[in-house]
């Protein structure tokens, strides 16, 4: 068959040299597809080849660019009949490396049919497919576009649909001939749309195979852990058991395993990975190093953990490497090198502001937690957990509705209540109006208060909780606001009631539609000014057994009965027990208590209600 040389003087011109490869390939000469068809289709009309030796497109060739519609016509009846009759010399290439021209043409002539005459690859025979299945997969594609992409994964779609055994067997050939040969598995990328669990199995005993090089298993494994499939994380979790007190090899590959959990599990494999870390500093360290470069593109190590969890690892990372040694050293362009150290403070770094922007009160809770334990990072983590708040309160506002709007302005005086600290607004808004019934014109407060023969002294704080728990009915009632007395929220000990709140208020916050709607809680703790535990009991009964751990209740409201008066009978066993600080200090004291409990989304508000006689 004739060459072209570029530069050569064209006679006769590259159109007649494809005119006359098609006429000997259809008069039988099935060879001239490759040899003469395709070659001359690489030629412009100067006798220059513009284009890859590697090109899978044959319409981005030179010369079928400017051929005609006849020509193209005979080109793709010429694919079809190379692809039913053409022979891709299989076991001349396959495996040994190396461009093979008939194979090459014959996935030039898929992907060209594929394009624009699909229907006919719809009606191939299983024994076609099966001849060029070798080459589907080992053709070099590049996926430089996603069109080109998807063209080349529908194609191995089609082969593993009508021949998946021999689809599979090669498969497992290529990823034997590159891990021999020290190359990276790309096969892989080819099976987007082919997974199921045939397939998975299959390359499942690859994995297996103690032969493998870490870095063909490491591929093989994140593909696997991506399908979902459970004997796969199985794998991943005894490789790094097994490994962690191995031998060289076993340590390879339980980081290479451990890679792969990270990045690929919905846990990021952390009951397995996160032990092992702490225990094994050479492991811990090999897994920094391992993921912290390919987290810079990627936060799914820390996406699938908890706020909790990746707070500890950010304060694990703090410790054992500290910003004063690994940090990002910006140049003048606002550019850095990345070496080991950039690359680990880099992840440091992100894992920090991943968890100040998950928008969530427990991530300001734990970057709180991080900053009392680690006292070197407290400055620098109290703007972040300023900013993580404002974040979180970002997240969870909701605006009010138009109706919501329009029902307020009718209704003066009315609350919209969207979440606990407008409740708790609430609460401290009708608790004014009760002490305005307690010390007004006409006092109530004497209600609060026994009398024997002109003696005065407090009822208890159960008195004062009902007392309290019927004013906020009553000045609440319409408003979708529920109060309950003696709400158990904890479980006691054998056959107790166990801790029982003063008050649990409850606010209903309807929803749209058929949704259920959203209840708000308020714990309201009441003491009476004589407590032995007034000073301590808002920190450690309120926020230390009722709210800390409470997933459906994050505000308290913390409610003392002022009594302290003249009319007090001073021989009155609870009048032995008063504060030395009158009503004001009371309430300058509490209210700072609460601001200085509340964080992240515990809310506490403190209220000293005035119950003295006059």
């Amino acid at each position: 068959m004739t060459t072209i040389s570029s530069g050569d003087a064209l006679d006769p011109p590259v159109a007649a040299r494809v005119t006359s490869a098609l006429d000997a390939f259809e008069a039988g000469d099935i060879e001239a597809f490759w040899a003469g068809v395709y070659h001359f289709l690489q030629f412009d009309d100067r006798g220059y080849a513009s284009v890859s030796g590697v090109e899978w497109d044959i319409t981005a060739l030179p010369e079928w660019q400017v051929a005609d519609d006849e020509t193209k016509t005979r080109i793709e009846e010429a694919a079809k009949r190379y692809i039913l009759e053409g022979d891709p010399q299989t076991d001349e290439w396959f495996c040994k490396g190396g461009a093979y021209r008939p194979a090459f043409a014959g996935y030039r002539a898929l992907c060209l049919l594929l394009r624009f005459t699909p229907a006919f690859l719809d009606e191939l025979p299983p024994e076609t497919w099966l001849k060029w299945v070798p080459i589907i997969l080992d053709f070099p594609v590049t996926f430089n576009t996603e069109e080109e992409k998807q063209l080349h994964l529908r194609l191995v779609a089609m082969a593993y649909e009508r021949v998946p055994n021999a689809l599979i067997s090669s498969l497992l050939a290529i990823i034997d001939y590159d891990d021999a040969n020290d190359r990276h598995v790309l096969v892989i990328r080819r099976l987007e749309c082919c997974w199921d669990d045939r397939l998975a199995w299959a390359v499942l005993e690859k994995a297996k195979e103690s032969t493998l090089k870490s870095r063909t298993l490491g591929i093989l494994l994140e593909n696997l852990l991506g399908y979902g499939l459970p004997e796969a994380q199985d794998l991943a979790v005894s490789l790094v058991a097994s490994g962690t007190e191995g031998s060289e090899e076993q340590r390879n590959r339980a980081i290479t395993a451990a890679h792969a959990l990270f990045f690929r599990t919905q846990d990021s494999g952390w009951s397995v990975l996160w032990p092992a870390i702490q225990k094994y500093a050479w492991f811990g360290s090999a897994v920094v190093d391992s993921v912290s470069e390919d987290a810079r593109h990627s936060n799914l190590p820390q996406k699938h953990l908890t706020e909790q969890q990746v707070a500890d690892l950010y304060a694990w990372l703090s410790r054992r490497y500290p910003e004063s040694e690994y940090f990002l050293n910006f140049s003048g362009n606002g550019m850095t090198a990345y070496g080991r150290k950039e690359f680990i403070a880099d992840w440091r770094d992100r894992i920090l502001r991943h968890l100040q922007d998950r928008g969530t009160f427990e991530a300001c809770r734990q970057i709180e937690r991080v900053a009392a334990e680690l006292p070197e990072l407290r400055e620098k983590l109290k703007w972040t957990v300023y900013q993580a708040r404002a974040e979180a309160r970002r997240q969870t506002w909701v605006p009010p509705e138009p109706e919501h709007l329009l029902a307020l302005a009718a209704r003066p005086g009315a609350w919209l209540v969207r979440n606990g600290d407008e409740l708790l607004a609430v609460l401290a808004e009708s608790l004014e109006r009760l002490e305005k019934k307690l010390q007004g014109e006409t006092p109530m407060a004497l209600a609060l208060w026994n009398e024997e023969y002109g003696s005065y002294w407090p009822k208890d704080e159960e008195w004062l909780s009902n007392y309290v728990k019927s004013h906020l009915q009553e000045d609440l009632r319409g408003r979708g606001v529920v109060l309950n007395r003696e709400v158990e929220i904890r479980k006691g000990e054998g056959k107790g009631r166990g801790e029982i709140t003063d008050i649990h208020v409850d606010a209903v916050v309807p929803k749209t539609g058929t949704e259920m709607p959203d209840l708000i809680s308020v714990i309201v703790e009441t003491k009476g000014c004589w407590n032995n535990e007034l000073d301590t009991a808002m920190e450690e009964q309120l926020v230390g057994r009722y709210l800390k751990d409470n997933p459906t209740c994050r505000h308290g409201l913390y409610l003392v009965g002022w009594f302290n008066c003249e009319q007090w009978d001073t021989e009155h066993r609870r009048r032995k027990r008063p504060p030395s600080y009158g009503l004001e200090e009371a309430r300058s004291r509490f209210e700072d208590q609460a601001r200085r409990l509340s964080r992240g989304d515990l809310r506490v508000r403190a209220f000293v209600l005035d119950t003295a006689l006059r």
